[in-house]
């Protein structure tokens, strides 16, 4: 009985695990979580504001991808977020970018907990 219990117990985790790797959200998911939930209230991002943010965001996401899927070293990936930093400069006011700035670690603290390291 406890061997049948512990078989049980081993395919529940496996089955856990695969179906985790399965739902790995897409780069259009996590661009829209992090300009729509996350950046929008804290920076007051008006409408016109958010589909040029979220392509930007998309944008970087899809670069940092690739560039996982390629092993790219870490000054790749730290370069998407650069330009993507340069770029918002463009659309947010000086007063949303010192706040997007400084909200850059809890940022990426939700997208982590939400997504993981993707």
């Amino acid at each position: 009985m406890k061997s049948k219990l512990s078989i049980l117990i081993v395919f529940l985790v496996i089955l856990t695990g695969i179906v985790k790797a399965q739902s790995k959200a897409t780069p259009e998911e996590r661009a829209k979580y992090l300009t729509e939930v996350l950046m929008k209230d804290k920076l007051d991002l008006k409408d016109d504001q958010l589909e040029n943010v979220n392509a930007v965001n998309l944008e970087m996401l899809q670069n940092m991808d690739e560039a996982k899927a390629n092993n790219e070293p870490f000054s790749a990936l730290k370069e998407y977020s650069d330009t993507r930093d340069e770029q918002l400069k463009d659309i947010l006011t000086p007063q949303q970018n010192a706040s997007f700035q400084s909200n850059l670690p809890f940022f990426r603290k939700k997208m982590n907990e939400k997504f993981g390291k993707q």
